[in-house]
């Protein structure tokens, strides 16, 4: 990390400590090394200078939206972050192999399958690019999930602090060989986001509240 990168890092440290109380206890679990892609759920700005902070000595990466270049504090941190920028609106291939790439050098890579933040804390729909990234690179899947970060703007304004709290769930690998159809994709994709809403309170588990059916189990708990 650059000397810039360590005095941002810092600040953020110590700003988090004075509007947040943070239960990161469980992030130990969270292996030194890759190949291992985790999946966490996006509520607003929070959880990444948290995760970055927190995670800290590991090398991890993850898809960053390109406007966060624009800003030249956010720059750096991005860079000391190991941010992949990527366009949300029409993802390019370049990204998609840096993300590939970072996995195949045994690193530890983040995604956020909803795409966008909720605000309100509850889970949506994961998007189905997770599973074909996790299949290529036949990586290890480790689920994240955080909660309490939906209530930041209310506390703040009443000058209270928010009290995030993280869970770290089962590794886990996808069983299945055959043709990759959109289906098995999407299918895929639903059960891990199952298994993140696993880690979720009741009311935060959105559109995985209720339990599904799936016809094959693809997915190997470790």
């Amino acid at each position: 990390m650059t000397l810039p990168g360590r005095l941002l890092t810092s600040c953020v440290r110590g700003i988090l400590r004075i509007i947040c109380k943070i239960d990161a206890s469980e992030l130990s679990n969270v292996p030194m090394n890759g190949p291992l892609l985790i999946i966490v759920n996006h509520i607003n700005f929070l959880e990444v200078p948290i995760l970055s902070t927190k995670l800290l000595p590991r090398e991890f990466y993850g898809l960053t939206k390109q406007e966060t270049w624009k800003n030249p504090l956010l720059r750096i941190l991005a860079n000391n972050w190991g941010g992949i920028p990527i366009d949300r609106s029409n993802p390019a291939i370049t990204s998609l192999r840096n993300a590939e790439k970072v996995l195949k050098n045994n690193k530890i890579l983040f995604i956020a399958p909803e795409g966008t933040r909720s605000n309100d804390g509850k889970l949506r729909k994961g998007n189905s690019g997770i599973a074909s990234l996790a299949m290529r690179t036949n990586s290890t899947i480790l689920p994240l999930a955080h909660y309490g970060g939906e209530r930041f703007w209310q506390n703040i304004k009443r000058f209270r602090r928010t009290r995030i709290i993280f869970k770290v769930g089962n590794p886990v690998k996808i069983n299945y060989a055959g043709a990759i159809t959109r289906q098995i994709k999407r299918d895929i994709t639903d059960q891990l986001m199952f298994e993140l809403a696993h880690l979720l309170p009741s009311g935060n588990r959105g559109v995985y509240s209720e339990s599904r059916k799936f016809e094959k189990d693809y997915l190997i708990k470790h």
